[in-house]
């Protein structure tokens, strides 16, 4: 029983990035665990130092929905790319591994889509907690649109939310690596952010910014993918809808 109900394909494939997160990892599997759906959750451990990935272990021992990837460090988005490429699911769900699921999400997702099929994309809210204080509130900043949209209305949903800001470029890159960031890190983001403001500047549009041969490049994003395994039509279809 327990081997066809892992043949059959979940709704949901869950992908969490772990890297030294001992601390936080338990709740966060927990509320994935606990959600009344049909999903699996992959677990990818981004070459964790701290007990992270025997908990990874422990919990795909106790859990047969829970799969687990261990891999050297790649960064963020690169365990994401591992989890995307490893997914069963019919839909993908990101969550990070020093964050929860309130109780029935999944629940009250599948109902949204049950209301509002044929969607290409669904969005949620997420609140923040002040670990001090205890509190929850929602977050101060701009934050996704909620609600069920097709990707290439998402841009102009964006516009029509929030009128008082120009949005021209939204993929300006993401420097991440193990540990503390070097001076060398801290400069060389700095770089791609004086990159991206003046990609903004100049109306540039659909790319990813990079530095070439010491030089801050712009690089259509569907150039900018590069793997040796062919890359998922799902992460294509995110950056065109973050790439507004």
């Amino acid at each position: 029983e327990v081997l066809m109900e892992q043949q059959i394909q979940p709704k949901f494939s869950v992908i969490v990035p772990v890297y030294n997160v001992a601390a936080y990892l338990s709740q966060c599997v927990g509320s994935v665990l606990s959600q009344r759906a049909s999903l699996e959750c992959i677990l990818v451990d981004d070459g964790s130092t701290d007990q992270s990935p025997a908990m990874c272990d422990a919990f795909a021992e106790c859990d047969a929905r829970v799969r687990v990837i261990h891999q050297d460090n790649r960064g963020l988005a690169g365990a994401r790319i591992t989890g995307m490429n490893a997914a069963r699911g019919e839909w993908l769900l990101f969550l990070d591994s020093d964050d929860y699921w309130p109780e029935a999400m999944l629940e009250h997702l599948e109902a949204d889509m049950q209301k509002d099929p044929g969607f290409d994309l669904y969005i949620g809210r997420y609140l923040e907690l002040d670990e001090s204080t205890g509190s929850i509130a929602p977050p101060s900043e701009v934050h996704l649109v909620p609600g069920a949209f097709q990707s290439e209305s998402y841009a102009e949903r964006v516009r029509r939310e929030y009128p008082e800001y120009e949005v021209r470029v939204s993929i300006l890159g993401h420097l991440q690596r193990g540990g503390s960031p070097s001076a060398g890190d801290r400069i060389l983001a700095s770089r791609l952010g004086v990159g991206a403001v003046r990609a903004i500047l100049e109306g540039q549009r659909n790319v990813m910014v990079g530095i070439k041969n010491d030089e801050v490049v712009y690089v259509p994003f569907t150039n900018a993918i590069k793997s040796d395994k062919p890359v998922k039509r799902e992460l294509i279809d995110v950056l065109a809808v973050l790439s507004i």
